[in-house]
C-alpha cells in the first residue's frame, strides 16, 4: 500500500495540531478499514495529528474523503491511493503464475493425476480471472479520455458509460473527468495542469518545495531572510540534464546549481522579471543538487522537472495521491522500459497462455461430456395451454400458403385459437408443433413454416385442464426427442455468463439495468440503444405502456403462452426500429454457445384513431464479438418464442443487442441468456446411433395413451403388460427405424410417480440386459403434484419391494411426496448413478400441461430451477 504524507492546516496555513482525522469511503460517512502507519501497524480510524499536525497513513489502493476536523474549523478533501508499482508487478506475477499454472495442468492431465472435471473448472476460471486483471490493468493505465468543449458536446459525442474530458476553468486544473451515466455528465475525478503533471521526474512545484523566506544570490548563497522571496532547500539532479524550471527571480535572486557535496558549481535564471517565465536548462555535468528562488507571488506556480518526457514512477506515485492526471502507460518508466511496453509484455504473454488454456478446457471439456447429462427443452416443444373439449385428430384438406391450412368441415372446433397443434409432415413422416395464431372458421393459422405435405394434426393436450398429452403429442414429443443436437443439449455448470429472468429485478421502471432479486444489487449494466426508453405510452397508441427493462414479477403462464419461455423476462415495448438494448460480457476468447430464448408478442392496444390493434412488429437478435465478428443477426415475427443456439469463439468480448425490426408498435420478450463454454469439436450429432439401448425411467407420460379398442399393450422388460401404449419410447424406436437407425428401448416407467421413485428404483435399469447406452428420465408433474402432501407429511406411497405396486404407509409403503428442492435432488441424484455406471442421462424438461394453474406453478417452481441444467443459478429467488 503507499504511504501518505499530509499537515494538517488552517486557513492560514498554520498547522493544526491534534486535529482529528477521519478517513471515509467517498462520498459517503462509512469510516474506512484497512488503514496502517508508517511501520505497518493497524491505524484507526479515526485518528488525531501530531503536535506538528502531521497526517501519515497507508491504505488500500481507492478514493477516499480524509477529514480534518477542529475546534472552529472542519474540511474535508478527496484523496486517492495507488501503489502503482504493487499493481504492476503483481500483474506481471499473475502472469507468470498463470503461465506456471497451465503448464502444470497440462502434465497434469498427461501424467493423469488430476481429473479432468476439476482441471477444467480449475483452468477455466484461473484463465478468465488473470486475463481480466491483465485487461483491467491495460486499461487503467490508459487514463486519457476524449476531450470536449463542454460537458453538453461531450455527452453528445458518446454514448451510456463513455466517460469523457472537458476543460477546467480552474487555474491549477487542466481537464475534468466525466462519466455518460444515461445522459447526464457525472463528475468523476479532475486532471491537474500541465504544470503539476510535468513535475514528475526528479520533479519539485509549489509551497511545499519553496518553503523558505528569502533567495539565492549569484554566488549560490542565502544572504538574508525576505517576505518577498522564496526559495528551495537542496533539490536532488542529475548531471548534464535538462531541466523545465518555471519561477520568477529577478534582482539579486538567481538559481544555483552543486555538486554531490553541495558545493556552488553556477548561477543562472531566465531574466530579470516578476512574472512566471519557463525556460529549458542543462545542468553542469557534476551537478547534483539545485536550490531556486521565487517571488511570493508565484510560489505555487514555480517548479523544476526533467524535460525527457518519461515520468519517474515515484515521483507519479505523489501526484497520483492527490490528482488522476491524463498520463498515458508509455510516458511513465518502469523497469527497462515504460508501463506500456511492460503491461504490453505481459498481455503478449497473457494472450499466449489464454489461448493455451482454452484448447486445454475444450479438451478436457470433451473428456468431460461422458458423465454430463443431456437436456431437453419439452416447453419448447408443448408451445401452449389452452385445450378445446374435443380433442379428436382433425383432417387437413389443403394447406392454402406457408402458415395457413383447412380442415375438414366442422372439425376447426377441435383446435383452440391460442393453443397449439400438432401436425404430421407426411413426406417425412414427422410430428411437428405449432403454436395457433388464430381460427376462422375451420382455416387454422399457425406460427412458423408448414411442411409442403400435411394431412393430419391433433391439440397439444389429452384434455382441457389435463395434464396429459394427446395421442400426436407424444408422438410428436418423440420425434422432438429424436432430432435434438448433442452440442446444445449440455447445460454443464461451467458458465460463461448467465442472465437469469427469475432472479433478476429492477429498482425503477426507468432503469433498464437488470438487478438482483431484492434490487440490491447491479448484475447486468444495460444500455438503451435507438431512443428506447420507458414511461408514458408507446408512439401511436394510447394504452400500450411503454417499457424497456426486466420484468420484477412473474407473467401469467395464460398471457402469450407461446412466446414466453420462463416466468420472467426483458419486456420492450416500443414503436422506432432500431430501438431497444445492448449487453456486454467478458468471454475471454472461450469456445461456447448461447442459448437465447427471443420472442417478439403479439399484445392488443388502441390505435390513436381508436380502433383496437395488435402489435405486429418484429425482433432482430445480433450477437457480435469485440473484433468484428458477426455470430448471429437474424429477425423473428411474432407471436412464437424462438429458442437460439449461437456458436462463439475468439473474442474477449460479446455484444449482445435486442432491437425493434419495424417502425411500428412491438413487443419484445427476451426469455434469458445462457452462454456455456462449449468445445467447437462436440458433435452436433442427434443423441442415437444404430445398437444403441434407451431406457426409460419416468411417469406416466412414459407410459400413455392409454389402450383404445384393438390395441394391443406393449410390455414391460420384465414381461408384465404395461399400463398404456408408452407412445414415447415406441414412437422413437419407430422414427430412429425410418431413419435407418435400429435402437432397442427398455420401458421402466410407472405413471403416477415421482422423481422419489424413481431414485429408489434407478437400479433396476443399471441392471437391466441389455445394459442402456441412454435412459430418459421424465418426472415432474407428481412432483408439483405432492408438494401439499409432502409439507403434510406423506402421500404418493409405493412399495420397496414391487417396482410396479403400490402399498399404503401401514403396511409398510414408502411415501413419495417431494418438494421442488427435493425434485431438483433426486433428478441429479439420478443422473449421477446413471452416468457413473456408463449410462448416458437424457433429462426430459417440464412441459406445458393444459391446466393454467398447474402449467403456472411448474413453470415457477421447476423450469426456472433447472434451466441451466444442475446449476444453482436459480438460488437467489429461492433464498
Amino acid at each position: 500500500m503507499e504511504l501518505k504524507t499530509y499537515f494538517a492546516q488552517d486557513q492560514e496555513g498554520k498547522i493544526l495540531p491534534e486535529a482529528f482525522v477521519y478517513v471515509y469511503e467517498p462520498g459517503t460517512t462509512t469510516l474506512a478499514s484497512g488503514l496502517v502507519d508508517k511501520a505497518g501497524a493497524t491505524l484507526e480510524n479515526p485518528f488525531q495529528t501530531d503536535s506538528n499536525g502531521l497526517i501519515q497513513l497507508a491504505a488500500p489502493d481507492g478514493a477516499y474523503d480524509l477529514r480534518v476536523a477542529k475546534t472552529g474549523l472542519d474540511y474535508t478533501l478527496r484523496v486517492q491511493f495507488l501503489d502503482a508499482r504493487e499493481a504492476v508487478d503483481s500483474i506481471a506475477a499473475s502472469a507468470d503464475r498463470a503461465e506456471s499454472e497451465a503448464d502444470r495442468a497440462e502434465q497434469a492431465v498427461i501424467d493423469g493425476t488430476a481429473t479432468a472435471q476439476q482441471l477444467a473448472t480449475a483452468q477455466a476460471d484461473r484463465s478468465e480471472s488473470e486475463a481480466n486483471r491483465a485487461e483491467s490493468a491495460r486499461d487503467a493505465a490508459q487514463l486519457s479520455a476524449g476531450v470536449y468543449a463542454d460537458t453538453a458536446t461531450g455527452l453528445a459525442a458518446t454514448s451510456d458509460g463513455d466517460y469523457f474530458s472537458v476543460p477546467s476553468s480552474e487555474t491549477n486544473e487542466f481537464l475534468i473527468l466525466y462519466r455518460n451515466n444515461a445522459g447526464a455528465a457525472v463528475e468523476v475525478n479532475k486532471y491537474p495542469s500541465s504544470r503539476l503533471v510535468s513535475a514528475l521526474n526528479y520533479g519539485h512545484f509549489g509551497g511545499g518545495v519553496f518553503a523558505t523566506n528569502g533567495f539565492v544570490d549569484d554566488k549560490g548563497e542565502v544572504p538574508g531572510s525576505s517576505i518577498y522571496w522564496f526559495y528551495t532547500d537542496y533539490l536532488k539532479v542529475e548531471g548534464a540534464t535538462s531541466y523545465v524550471v518555471a519561477a520568477a527571480a529577478n534582482a539579486n535572486a538567481y538559481h544555483a546549481w552543486y555538486d554531490e557535496n553541495k558545493v556552488f558549481i553556477s548561477a543562472f535564471r531566465v531574466g530579470e522579471t516578476t512574472s512566471l517565465e519557463i525556460a529549458t536548462f542543462t545542468s553542469p555535468p557534476a551537478a547534483r543538487f539545485v536550490r531556486l528562488s521565487t517571488r511570493d507571488t508565484q510560489v505555487d506556480n514555480s517548479s523544476i522537472v526533467a524535460a525527457d518526457g518519461n515520468y519517474d514512477i515515484e515521483k507519479l506515485l505523489k501526484v497520483l495521491a492527490e490528482h488522476n492526471p491524463a498520463i498515458r502507460a508509455e510516458s511513465v518508466a518502469y523497469a527497462s522500459g515504460t508501463v506500456a511496453t511492460q503491461l504490453g509484455a505481459i498481455l503478449e504473454k497473457q494472450s499466449a497462455i489464454l489461448s493455451g488454456q482454452n484448447r486445454l478446457v475444450s479438451q478436457l471439456d470433451l473428456m468431460t461430456d461422458k458423465d454430463a447429462s443431456f437436456f431437453v427443452n419439452s416447453w419448447a416443444f408443448t408451445k401452449a395451454i389452452n385445450t378445446p373439449s374435443d380433442v379428436s385428430p382433425v383432417t387437413i384438406v389443403s394447406r392454402d400458403d406457408d402458415s395457413t391450412f383447412t380442415v375438414a368441415t366442422g372439425e376447426g372446433t377441435r383446435l383452440h385459437p391460442t393453443g397449439s397443434v400438432v401436425i404430421r409432415d407426411d413426406a417425412a413422416d414427422e410430428h411437428l408443433s405449432y403454436a395457433i395464431m388464430g381460427i376462422d372458421g375451420d382455416t387454422i393459422s399457425v406460427a412458423g413454416t408448414l411442411p409442403a405435405s400435411i394431412s393430419v394434426a391433433q391439440t397439444m393436450h389429452e384434455a382441457p385442464q389435463g395434464q396429459h398429452l394427446s395421442s400426436l403429442g407424444y408422438k410428436g414429443l418423440a420425434d422432438h426427442l429424436a432430432s435434438r443436437v448433442q452440442k446444445y443439449a449440455y447445460k454443464k455448470d461451467s458458465l460463461l455468463f448467465a442472465y437469469h429472468p427469475p432472479v433478476c429485478s429492477k429498482d425503477d421502471f426507468s432503469n433498464p439495468n437488470i438487478l438482483n432479486y431484492d434490487a440490491s444489487e447491479l448484475l447486468i449494466p444495460v444500455t438503451r440503444i435507438g431512443g428506447a426508453g420507458a414511461g408514458g405510452f408507446v408512439a401511436g397508441t394510447t394504452d400500450l405502456v411503454r417499457l424497456c427493462a426486466t420484468d420484477t414479477s412473474d407473467v401469467n403462464a395464460t398471457a402469450n403462452t407461446s412466446g414466453r419461455y420462463l416466468s420472467r423476462g426483458y419486456t420492450m415495448r416500443q414503436s422506432a426500429a432500431g430501438a431497444g438494448i445492448e449487453m456486454r460480457f467478458a468471454v475471454n476468447q472461450a469456445d461456447g454457445f448461447l442459448e437465447a430464448p427471443i420472442a417478439a408478442l403479439s399484445e392488443t392496444y388502441t390505435s390513436d384513431a381508436g380502433t383496437a390493434e395488435t402489435t405486429t412488429g418484429r425482433v432482430r437478435l445480433e450477437v457480435l464479438g469485440d473484433e468484428g465478428q458477426v455470430f448471429h443477426d437474424a429477425t423473428y415475427s411474432p407471436e412464437l418464442m424462438h429458442y437460439e443456439y449461437i456458436e462463439f469463439s475468439g473474442a474477449d468480448e460479446l455484444i449482445i443487442r435486442v432491437t425493434l425490426a419495424d417502425d411500428t408498435p412491438s413487443s419484445i420478450n427476451l426469455g434469458g441468456l445462457y452462454a456455456y463454454r462449449k468445445s467447437a469439436d462436440t458433435s452436433k450429432d442427434a443423441f442415437f446411433k444404430n445398437g444403441d439401448v434407451v431406457a426409460f425411467l419416468g411417469d406416466s407420460w412414459t407410459q400413455f395413451p392409454l389402450q383404445e379398442e384393438g390395441e394391443t399393450k406393449p410390455l414391460r422388460p420384465d414381461g408384465t403388460t404395461a399400463e398404456g401404449m408408452q407412445y414415447l419410447p415406441e414412437r422413437l424406436r419407430e422414427n430412429l427405424s425410418n431413419n435407418g437407425i435400429g435402437i432397442t428401448t427398455l420401458n421402466y416407467g410407472r405413471g403416477g410417480q415421482t422423481s422419489a421413485w424413481g431414485l429408489y428404483w434407478v437400479d433396476a435399469v443399471i441392471s437391466a440386459s441389455p445394459r442402456p447406452t441412454h435412459c430418459v428420465v421424465l418426472f415432474g408433474i407428481n412432483d408439483n403434484n405432492s408438494i401439499d402432501e409432502y409439507e403434510s407429511g406423506g402421500g404418493y406411497y409405493f412399495d420397496p419391494d414391487d417396482m410396479w405396486g403400490g402399498k399404503p404407509p401401514e403396511e409398510g409403503g414408502i411415501s413419495g411426496a417431494t418438494n421442488t428442492d427435493i425434485w431438483f435432488s433426486n433428478l441429479q441424484a439420478i443422473c449421477e448413478r446413471l452416468s457413473t455406471s456408463g449410462i448416458k442421462p437424457i433429462v426430459m424438461m417440464p412441459a406445458h400441461t393444459a391446466s393454467a394453474s398447474q402449467a403456472q406453478s411448474i413453470q415457477q417452481r421447476q423450469l426456472n430451477k433447472i434451466a441451466a441444467g444442475f446449476s444453482d443459478i436459480n438460488a437467489p429467488r429461492e433464498g
